[in-house]
């Protein structure tokens, strides 16, 4: 890691009269702080449809289906707590991976699964997901 040395004030120093200061000034001369590692704890609530709103997850492939979606979220690094869903739409709570966003993880595992159920044929017509996505993040006292 890499030692950064900055002088910090908090409080004001503008001329009397034209800005009154704060109570108390606090000067720090220096904060050193080294950073070897990167530290997230996000947890995302994500919310996905079938394009066209179609109701194509059917009880007979909705397993598969969960199936990619869990091994691309290992894949991305991101702990997948929970997913679920209805035929039209799926929901997907996760731990993000701190070197990823969250638009390129749910990107990667939307892309990865409607490339499989493609390729395993599993539906008449071609499979896709609907271009944009709903995430939240949730607070992690949320969590059980």
């Amino acid at each position: 890691g890499k030692s950064v040395k900055k002088k910090l004030v908090v409080g004001s120093k503008f001329k009397k009269g034209f800005h009154k200061p704060f109570k108390s000034i606090i000067l720090v001369e220096s904060i050193s702080f080294i950073m070897s590692q990167t530290l997230g704890k996000i947890w995302i609530h994500a919310v996905w449809s079938t394009k066209d709103i179609k109701p194509l997850i059917k009880p007979e492939i909705e397993q598969d289906v969960f199936q990619f979606m869990i091994d691309e979220f290992k894949e991305q690094k991101s702990t997948l707590r929970i997913i679920n869903g209805m035929p039209d739409h799926v929901h997907c709570w996760f731990l993000l991976n701190p070197q990823k966003s969250t638009s390129e993880v749910i990107k990667q595992v939307k892309g990865h699964s409607s490339h499989l159920i493609n390729q395993h044929d599993f539906l008449k017509e071609k499979f896709a997901w609907q271009v944009g996505y709903a995430a939240f993040s949730v607070s992690e006292s949320n969590i059980k």
